[in-house]
């Protein structure tokens, strides 16, 4: 099975140890950062929020990520559009394109969420 094969995998297990060992070898395929991005809607906090931080540690280490998260932004599903925002957020300064998002989840039903993204519209005031 390959990695972006284990990213789409059902089990949340077998997903955040092929996003450790991505984010581990610190470079990615075309197909394995798709993969990656639709970990970000997984449903399941304990994928998506793993597949964020992914994305920050290979953006740090030089992976051009941007591209595939600002396309994100505009995916059709509310949780990959957030995990979108919240990656770009990890990555650095967060990008104006992220904030029709940040405004979505700041009426999104759960706490955690419109907490994190209140965060992320006060960094994007400075």
């Amino acid at each position: 099975m390959t990695l972006a094969e284990r990213l789409h995998a059902p089990d949340p297990e077998v997903c955040r140890a092929a996003i450790a060992e991505l984010a581990e070898r610190g470079g990615a395929t075309p197909e394995e950062l798709a993969a990656l991005s639709d970990c970000l809607g997984a449903g399941r906090k304990a994928v998506e929020r793993p597949a964020a931080e992914a994305f920050a540690a290979l953006a740090a280490r030089g992976v051009p990520v941007d591209e595939i998260l600002l396309g994100a932004l505009a995916s059709p599903f509310p949780r990959q559009r957030w995990g979108a925002a919240f990656a770009l957020s990890l990555a650095g300064d967060p990008p104006a394109a992220s904030l029709p998002v940040l405004l979505e989840t700041l009426g999104a039903d759960d706490g955690d969420l419109r907490w994190a993204a209140a965060g992320i519209v006060v960094r994007l005031q400075h």
